[in-house]
């Protein structure tokens, strides 16, 4: 934050009330964090900074703990209606290089700039762990609640769940993480909720697997309730309902993590299952209008699900309106999904939303695989052919699909209306992109690279299909229109080596 300065504790002085909670703009407190060499009953913790009357020693010993440092918050779910939580602001934790273990559920009540940060040099050296993994009663974890510009920098989250995320933010805004690792945890690593403003820059989430398992759901259950019944991702969850929000993630990678698995006694359709959506990212918006969500220069390897979105699994939800998901400069490579669609991100639509609009640039999808849309899906569950408002748009701009698998509908790129037949999705845009060598695993091999069902799409630029094993486009119900270059070479497909269409479609060309 500009203009806050650091300052040490170590000489003997009265902490002044009023000097210390001056709010936005004054100099941060640093209290020290040492686990190996720490003392947690002589260190300045958050609580004394609320006592004007002590006098701290001139040699301060570091706090041991960081419940310690925090003053032993307790976790509060109505927190931020709760003013007598209230951690003092402008605080600056250090934590010296070691392991920091949680033994309860560590509140971060109404915070206001406060950074946790490793003291260390080394990356990795300072790590926040649960204290009992697996742990299937309780909450052992960082809650940050009520609070605002919060960042946490260098620090390796890890071993926690599968009841509970490693770090929960709730209603805060302001969220930083910087050069963080979320790292083995059996739960999803990272969960926000009714949160705005919150930033993942440089931070890493790596065998994360989410064993979290929902309570058994014999019934099956309608598409509507879906949206609100999906759990939790392998890594990032976040959830919003009712208000706008802004997630940025940039310049981070996700390896090899899981979105959980449902109970084997679910008789539930494969699509309206709770779990295995999402396994390194998560995000519901729902009736959120306004929001931003940011992708970019980002790495998803060998990510998995078992329903749907191998990497990332978004929904919009309630209506929502105006919003905005932009996926840009990010590599998308051997995610997969065992199940159902998007091998690397799966879109979906509830609930009639309007006028968001969605993004895809300068991306590579490099040899994932579903079920259907071996790369990308996009799924429409809701419509309203009678509104005036102007529908969802989506738009692939120099972008590559290259060696991903489907056994269905789709090699690379799947779009599913699942709404009336006399109705149809939103208008889906590709600009100079590049379709080559993605094979269809169907016993009949004919799953072309795009397959559009009810799906208006348009090619601008210049679009190639390059040795697809299953044909380039795939039309069913729905038009599509080509402007510029469209080469279709070396594809091969028992219908439609090129384009094949099926039921009412329209294709027209203007050069």
């Amino acid at each position: 934050m500009a203009g806050v300065r650091s300052i040490l504790l170590f000489s003997s002085l009265p902490l002044l009330l009023g000097q210390l909670l001056c709010g936005r703009g004054a100099r941060a407190v640093v209290i020290p964090v040492d686990a190996a060499a720490g003392n947690d009953s002589l260190c300045v913790a958050a609580q004394d900074l609320n006592d004007s009357t002590t006098e701290y020693p001139a040699d301060i010993s570091p706090c041991q703990s960081l419940q310690a440092a925090l003053g032993n918050q307790p976790c509060s779910r109505g927190c931020y209606l709760d003013n007598t939580k209230r951690l003092p602001p402008n605080l600056d934790l250090q934590l010296s290089p070691g392991v920091y273990r949680l033994t309860a559920c560590l509140g971060i009540l109404q915070a206001s700039n406060l950074t946790i940060r490793s003291r260390g040099d080394a990356p990795g050296d300072v790590i926040i762990e649960c204290a009992t993994v697996p742990n299937n009663d309780y909450y052992d974890n960082l809650y940050v609640c009520g609070s605002e510009r919060v960042r946490f920098q260098g620090l390796v989250f890890r071993k926690c769940g599968p009841f509970s995320p490693n770090v929960f933010l709730n209603h805060s805004s302001g969220l930083v993480f910087d050069n963080c690792t979320f790292r083995d945890n059996i739960g999803s690593s990272l969960q926000g909720q009714f949160c705005n403003d919150v930033t993942l820059t440089n931070t890493h989430f790596i065998n994360n697997d989410n064993q979290q398992v929902a309570e058994p759901d014999v019934n099956e259950t309608s598409i509507e309730e879906l949206y609100d019944s999906i759990t939790t991702g392998g890594g990032f969850t976040f959830f919003t309902r009712g208000q706008p929000a802004t997630i940025r993630i940039e310049k981070c990678s996700f390896v090899e993590n899981s979105a959980n698995r449902n109970d084997p006694n679910n008789t539930r359709p494969v699509l309206l299952k709770a779990n295995g959506h999402g396994g390194a990212v998560l995000i519901r918006l729902a009736n959120a209008d306004g929001s931003e969500i940011t992708i970019a220069d980002s790495e998803f390897v060998n990510n998995k699900a078992q329903v749907d979105g191998g990497a990332v699994y978004m929904t919009l939800s309630e209506s929502v309106s105006g919003s905005s998901i932009f996926i840009e400069r990010s590599n998308f490579t051997g995610n997969t999904v065992e199940e159902a669609s998007g091998g690397a991100v799966s879109i979906n639509s509830f609930q009639i939303s309007f006028n968001n609009t969605i993004i895809v640039r300068n991306c590579s999808f490099l040899g994932n695989s579903g079920n259907a849309g071996g790369a990308f899906s996009i799924a429409l569950y809701d419509s309203d052919i009678n509104s005036s408002r102007s529908p969802d748009g989506v738009n692939f701009t120099e972008c590559d699909f290259v060696n991903n698998m489907a056994k269905n509908e789709g090699t690379a790129v799947g779009l599913f209306s699942l709404v009336h037949v006399d109705q149809v999705g939103f208008p889906v845009g590709f600009e100079n992109c590049l379709f080559m060598n993605n094979t269809s695993e169907g016993v009949t091999q004919d799953t072309s690279a795009i397959a559009a069902f009810r799906f208006p799409i348009t090619f601008q630029g210049t679009n190639r299909f390059l040795g697809n094993l299953g044909g380039g486009v795939t039309l069913l119900n729905t038009q599509m229109r080509a402007s510029g270059v469209l080469e279709f070479d070396s594809n091969t497909a028992v219908f439609g080596g090129g384009i094949a269409m099926d039921d009412r479609c329209l294709v027209t060309s203007s050069g």
